[in-house]
């Protein structure tokens, strides 16, 4: 009996535990969203950074690439 009440209340615990967890989750899901979109922002901009840069390289080079063609031009 003493096995028995003993697994209640741990799992009454447990249960009380994931609701709370539930309930914060639920009433801050926008922070975890945004957080989310910001990294993805971020990430984003990084690879069009970096694409930007070989082009501006390429560029200082004298070739420009038009579908996927090479070109090269006089300053």
């Amino acid at each position: 009996m003493n096995k028995i009440l003993n697994f209640k209340i741990v799992g009454s615990i447990f249960l009380l535990l994931i609701g709370v967890v539930s309930l914060l989750i639920y009433l801050n899901f926008y922070k975890f969203e945004s957080i989310f979109f910001e990294k993805k922002w971020k990430f984003i901009q990084n690879k069009v950074e970096k694409k930007n840069a070989q082009i501006i390289q390429n560029q200082d080079l004298g070739n420009i690439f038009f579908e996927k063609s090479k070109y090269n031009f006089i300053k």
